[in-house]
């Protein structure tokens, strides 16, 4: 469903200066588009014919007893039951041991784990693809980036307003000025999130994503951990909680502060329906959404992690072992050893949607890898070195290449075969 607050783009005149132009629509359902920044979602002040700066709000603060047994009178019925209790301790014994056995390969990491077990999920359909969506954008010092609900896309450079995408054409529709670069993106209902860093330490801020004004500032416990993967400054959003990857742990945001998990390492953050998962350099952390605990963890087994994303059955960790690139699939309990999928070249970028798996690979565009048999499968999309894919709304990937000071953004759409 579009965003009612998203203005048609056709038809209005463009502002000189944009940072983003459209180009190469392959779909011919999608016009070709050479506006440029058009000024919608903007307030202009009628006495100086300027949009007037957002207001920011005020931060808030930050036994029943079993009944005895009838007492026997025949001995040798007596007798008969003590040789049954008698042969029966010893099988107790052992599930007693097997039980703490278990529970200490789950509880305890990769040192006690389980062999692995090969799991599948569900066949997802065939698919016909098409790259319905081509646009441009400075990239300078990086960008960050963040899909809209609606199928649109939230980015911003430093240096450049927040911009949002139409998910119709690919126009832009948004476009909000901010004082700060974000380093993560995130949509939250009706909230923007973005990770910043200010002079007294790193904010989350959030802002409503149709006015842009500023709804809440909340200090994060730590410095973002933006240097090791690709998004890795993205909230992931859980049981109404923002959870964000420190060098000290993971923050979890929720009624206005911040409590830090300790997670030390913590490089990504990923969430699937009710649960998160953390990314470290040896372990995936899978933490309670409702009380930021611990809950589990599983060790990597010496494998270099790239990329984390959630779906599809399971938890998947793009990551290289003995040199060789492997995308690694936990499910099942906490400690049990991954599945390792072996790939044709290393994965620059993991996402999932319509219950497949999609990977960018090292010049071989990107593929598909079908979780019910733990393969790729399907033809390559022609997109080489992508540097990031974020899922959509369901049926749409947004694929992002940064090249020098710029961005390519390619919309891919998934339409499932009949």
């Amino acid at each position: 469903m579009t965003d009612p607050r998203e203005p048609h783009a056709r038809g209005v005149p463009a502002e000189q200066g944009s940072d983003a132009v459209t180009d190469g629509v392959d779909d011919p359902r999608f016009p070709l588009l050479d506006a440029e920044w058009p000024e919608y979602g903007l307030r202009i002040d009628p006495a100086t014919g300027m949009s007037p700066p957002p207001a920011e709000a005020t931060p808030g603060p930050s036994v029943v007893h079993a009944p005895g047994r009838r007492p026997v009178g025949d001995a040798r019925r007596s007798v008969a039951r003590l040789v049954t209790v008698g042969a029966l301790i010893p099988a107790l014994v052992v599930a007693v041991i097997g039980g703490l056995l278990i529970y200490r390969s789950t509880e305890g990491g990769g040192a006690a784990a389980t062999h692995p077990v090969r799991t599948v999920s569900r066949r997802p359909p065939a698919f016909t693809v098409s790259t319905a969506v081509r646009a441009r954008a400075r990239a300078d010092g990086g960008l960050a980036v963040a899909p809209a609900g609606n199928g649109g896309l939230w980015y911003q450079a430093a240096g450049h307003a927040l911009t949002r995408l139409a998910a119709a054409d690919g126009s832009v529709n948004y476009r909000f000025p901010a004082p700060r670069a974000a380093l993560g993106l995130a949509v939250a209902g009706q909230s923007l999130l973005g990770v910043t860093e200010t002079a007294a330490g790193a904010v989350l801020i959030s802002r409503d994503r149709g006015s842009g004004a500023v709804t809440g500032r909340v200090p994060l416990p730590g410095s973002p951990a933006c240097a090791a993967l690709t998004a890795a400054c993205d909230p992931a959003v859980a049981d109404g909680a923002a959870w964000i990857a420190l060098d000290d742990g993971v923050a979890r945001v929720d009624g206005g502060r911040a409590t830090l998990i300790p997670v030390p390492g913590a490089r990504a953050i990923a969430s699937g329906g009710r649960l998160v998962w953390a990314l470290t350099d040896g372990m995936l952390y899978r933490l309670d959404p409702a009380t930021g605990r611990i809950a589990g963890r599983t060790s990597l087994g010496g494998a270099v992690p790239s990329g984390l994303a959630a779906g599809a059955g399971a938890v998947w960790v793009a990551a290289t072992r003995d040199g060789r690139p492997v995308v690694l699939r936990f499910d099942g309990p906490p400690g049990r050893r991954p599945v390792a999928i072996t790939m044709p070249s290393a994965v620059r970028a993991i996402a999932t949607s319509e219950g497949a798996v999609w990977v960018a690979l090292e010049g071989g565009g990107v593929r598909e890898l079908d979780p019910s048999q733990n393969h790729l499968a399907g033809a390559a999309i022609d997109l080489p070195d992508q540097d990031a894919l974020l899922s959509s709304r369901p049926g749409q990937i947004w694929a992002v290449r940064l090249d020098g000071g710029a961005a390519a953004l390619t919309r891919i759409d998934l339409t499932p075969a009949q």
